[in-house]
């Protein structure tokens, strides 16, 4: 029977005296130990991590392994292997100067599955939450061929790429976000303190008729103080369901994706933001030596629209007409990848644009809204209150 692997906490010291804390699997303290001197580390205390306590900080914290993390742990392994140095000493050094403690651990188990037989590729794919489907067929395909260090240069690039993608996207909603917050803030303290007291003071003044904006505004307080909790349930139902259904029903997901495109501004975001993505994917499968067919299939999986996913090139009509222009002149000329490197620039700088449109359009338009908001509050309780004090008999 196959002895099974525990995950074990260790301070150690390595060979210019500095301490490293990390994780590791293995099969008991012996092993622990034999792993550490591997690594050329000197063991200095070590326990044992509970496997429930270790799978839920596996949960809590694979989300801390950024994009970040994986180019550098790409890019060390490229200048190590460029130097001859093995895959599993490589690893081992990786492990010693990674300061994320959990992909720390996920090098080290890369490192001890390695050296029990499995090929990198294979290890990789019991990472699915640090390593995607691209980034293991492209060292599956640089195991075959034997090209390490071009494989890692091409994942570089397509993590450099995808870094400044998330970073495009948190840019446009940043600051929208920022002014939602204060939008929403806002009246949740006048509808729910401000305004009802004030409201208070106009029913109680007997003989004058309310205005139309001053009875809306004291309707729409009453209903967000007796039925906003029901009204936030009723949209988190509809939100959950919503989700449930994009999971499981294919043309109720295509049909909201097919909308989403047909919103003004962030649809053509969206539309422009997969498009690019798509391409750079594309251009890096072609460029590590996939064939065409091969890394248009592999390329269409990292779209999340389905409109999109469903597109080819030449007939929906979704790439602008010079992409497709540059693509066909591409091919009779075998110069297809300098095509799809010219088109994932054009898509990259278009998304920057239409980030911008989306700014212009979000940020007036969410301080107008709350602008609207406060003249809509001001004008329908200082109006009766200035005409209450009128007729009041001092």
């Amino acid at each position: 029977m196959q002895e099974e692997f525990s995950t074990y906490k260790y301070k150690a010291v390595n060979k210019r005296g500095r301490v490293v804390n990390g994780s590791i699997s293995a099969k008991n303290e012996i092993h622990l130990h034999h792993l550490l001197e591997e690594m050329q580390l000197s063991l200095i205390k070590s326990y044992k991590v509970d496997r429930r306590t270790s799978q839920l900080k596996t949960i809590f914290f694979t989300s801390r392994v950024r994009i970040r993390d994986r180019i550098q742990f790409y890019f060390q392994l490229k200048q190590l292997q460029k130097a001859d140095i093995g895959l599993t000493h490589a690893l081992s050094y990786v492990a010693s100067t990674i300061t994320n403690i959990v992909m720390q651990g996920i090098t080290n188990d890369l490192r001890r599955m390695i050296s029990e037989g499995m090929s990198f590729s294979e290890a990789m794919t019991t990472f699915p939450e640090c390593f995607t489907k691209l980034e293991i067929a492209i060292i599956k395909l640089a195991e075959s061929t034997g090209n390490m260090i071009d494989s890692y240069q091409y994942l570089i690039d397509y993590l450099e790429s995808a870094e400044k993608m998330q970073a495009r996207i948190a840019k446009a909603t940043r600051y929208p976000m920022i002014i939602l917050a204060v939008v929403i803030l806002a009246v949740v303290i006048l509808m729910g303190f401000v305004v009802p007291q004030i409201i208070g003071f106009l029913k109680i003044a007997k003989g004058f008729e309310l205005p139309f904006q001053t009875i809306a505004l004291m309707a729409v307080s009453d209903f967000f103080r007796n039925y906003s909790l029901y009204a936030l349930l009723v949209l988190a139902i509809v939100v959950v369901v919503a989700y449930f259904l994009r999971q499981l029903y294919f043309p109720f997901r295509y049909q909201t994706d097919k909308l989403t495109l047909k919103l003004p501004v962030f649809g053509e975001l969206v539309r422009k933001t997969e498009i690019a993505r798509f391409m750079h994917v594309l251009e890096v499968l072609y460029g590590a030596g996939i064939p065409i067919v091969v890394a248009l299939r592999e390329s269409s999986k990292i779209v999340t629209n389905e409109v999109l996913k469903e597109a080819s090139i030449n007939q929906t009509g979704e790439f602008d007409a010079l992409c497709v222009q540059l693509i066909d002149v591409a091919e009779k000329s075998s110069g297809l990848n300098s095509a799809l490197k010219q088109i994932t620039d054009i898509y990259n700088t278009e998304v920057d644009q239409t980030i911008q449109a989306a700014l212009d359009y979000l940020e007036p338009g969410l301080t107008g809204v709350l602008g609207v908001i406060i003249l809509w509050i001001a004008a329908a309780v200082f109006g009766p209150i200035y005409s209450v004090f009128e007729k009041l008999d001092f």
